[in-house]
């Protein structure tokens, strides 16, 4: 929740705001003036409320809403808009039944309205732990505004209220009015015939109010709404991003486009592999020549000496052995020398050759060309192969960029196929939420409730003009009573006709269901008697 800033118009915002919190407290069985000092807390008496929102709780959102500033934490939120106070207070005590149901029926208790609000805790409605007693102080100018508000002079404070006499003040000064004595004239059939016509109109307004649900059916519409919600979270959350068909198609275009870069670059490759092969030809492998001894040496190697030296055999193989390792390492030597000179153009490795110690390289005309010579062949040679080499960096690049492409449109694939399950389950979670309140809906009274249904379109006019009658003639007799000076006799018929007054009112209640029995019950009695009296032929009182 916010936090509240200071300075609005206190005394206004209640008047403003009397009729929805009575709308929230008749919801809710809460007294109307802790939600008054509750929603001024929030507002700062209507001088923080969120501009457009009407949201006087400042509940927050998951998703959809207005956004501002939390004055507490200090940070971007959103909040519920509603397009009134009325559909505000709706919501309010929907959303307080659901989230907080502790709250319901805590009449005019504040502590035990703001523990059940849990404030400062997780899932709380406020995370301030000082709630409580601002709550408490909001209440306390609440009922000091609507309960003590004194008349205005020019030295009062900015809220409009001075330190005058006060309109009960006043009052309690002047003199009682004197007392009348009047005799008795209330007609009790004229009382009787204006209380059965009240009784009338009032049964006819009670056979149109709508009876309560069932429980079953109250509780499957609390679910419904708890589904709707999520899916306009999640919906919410999700936004109004590209459709899963729009992006599997591009996906499917960056991957064809990837596949082209990676066949265009190795076709730019092997052209230039082969380009480069075709300007430096293959260096001839020399021959060896003199390095495998004869049958005749290996035999006198193995005999221990020879007929030239003398050396013995052992010395003889060791000293052989050591001279081919030698030689092959010359030649390999050699060979990786030639081509390095061939690729770079300073010979012509198709007329060079190598000896069997050392280097010796030649050209048509038997000489090494020149550094200069040699220079321009290379530069000719990478200028020759420059087009390709950039053809290839060109394919190596496309390629990586469209391997890039490829990742993201993939991952935005994954991404839209999760939010699209997300959304199905949210709306399947709805569609059954629906189907339970259209079941419940359904459900056929049993027997008594086919009888009750049937007997409610009727009785309400009926029992309406009998605890009418009897009801008015009860007033008649308590203020016949009252002013005869009879205060203690004018008790009963006072009770009686308090009672069917009460039981007149419409059936949607089962305290008054069961005041409306009294009442009809007390005025029937009555009526039997002064009827029993009449047939003895006692004169009425």
């Amino acid at each position: 929740m916010a936090e509240p800033k200071q300075g609005g118009d206190a005394n206004a915002f209640i008047q403003e705001y009397t009729p929805i919190a009575e709308r929230i407290g008749q919801q809710l069985n809460v007294d109307p003036r802790i939600l008054l000092a509750q929603f001024g807390m929030e507002t700062g008496w209507g001088s923080s409320i969120v501009p457009g929102t009407y949201n006087l709780g400042n509940i927050k959102s998951a998703g959809k809403g207005v956004e501002a500033t939390d004055n507490a934490t200090k940070s971007k939120d959103r909040y519920l808009k509603f397009e009134d106070p009325n559909v505000f207070a709706d919501y309010y005590a929907q959303y307080i039944k659901r989230q907080f149901p502790e709250v319901v029926g805590s009449g005019a208790d504040v502590g035990a309205f703001t523990k059940a609000l849990r404030p400062g805790t997780q899932g709380g409605y406020a995370e301030d732990k000082d709630y409580g007693s601002k709550l408490n102080s909001a209440f306390s100018l609440v009922n000091a505004r609507m309960e003590s508000a004194k008349p205005v002079k020019a030295e009062d404070d900015e809220f409009g209220f001075g330190s005058g006499e006060t309109e009960a003040q006043r009052i309690a000064k002047e003199p009682p009015p004197p007392v009348v004595k009047r005799e008795a004239d209330v007609n009790k059939e004229d009382a009787a015939l204006i209380g059965a016509a009240a009784g009338l109109g009032s049964g006819i307004v009670a056979g149109n109010v709508k009876q309560p649900s069932s429980p079953r059916l109250e509780g499957a519409r609390e679910r419904l709404q708890v589904a709707r919600d999520k899916l306009n979270e999640v919906q919410s959350r999700v936004g109004s991003g590209s459709s899963l068909s729009d992006l599997e198609a591009e996906f499917k275009r960056a991957q064809g486009a990837y596949q082209a870069a990676e066949t265009e670059l190795a076709t730019a490759t092997d052209e230039m592999k082969s380009a480069r092969a075709a300007r430096t030809a293959p260096v001839p492998t020399p021959e060896p020549d003199g390095l495998t001894p004869t049958a005749d040496q290996q035999a006198r190697g193995i005999q221990g000496t020879t007929k030239e030296t003398g050396i013995t055999g052992r010395a003889s193989q060791t000293t052989f052995n050591e001279r081919t390792s030698q030689i092959a390492r010359n030649e390999r030597a050699q060979r990786a020398t030639l081509g390095r000179l061939g690729q770079q153009g300073l010979i012509d490795p198709s007329k060079a050759y190598a000896l069997t110690e050392g280097i010796s390289a030649s050209t048509p005309s038997g000489v090494l060309v020149s550094p200069t010579e040699a220079q321009i062949q290379k530069t000719k040679l990478e200028a020759e192969l420059a087009p390709m080499d950039e053809r290839t960096q060109k394919a190596r690049a496309d390629r990586q960029a469209a391997g890039e492409a490829r990742r993201t449109a993939n991952q935005a694939v994954k991404d839209a196929r999760t939010a699209q399950s997300q959304v199905q389950r949210a709306e399947s979670g709805v569609n059954v939420a629906q189907k339970a309140v259209d079941r419940a809906g359904e459900v056929k009274p049993g027997a008594l409730g086919q009888v009750g249904a049937a007997t409610a379109k009727i009785a309400p006019k009926a029992f309406g003009v009998i605890s009418g009658a009897a009801t008015g003639m009860a007033a008649a007799e308590a203020i016949e009573k009252f002013k005869q000076g009879d205060y203690s006799g004018a008790v009963l018929p006072t009770l009686e006709a308090t009672f069917g007054v009460m039981s007149m009112l419409p059936p949607t209640h089962p305290i008054l269901l069961a005041l409306r029995g009294i009442g009809t019950v007390g005025g029937l009695g009555l009526a039997g008697y002064e009827g029993y009296k009449a047939v003895k032929g006692q004169p009425k009182e």
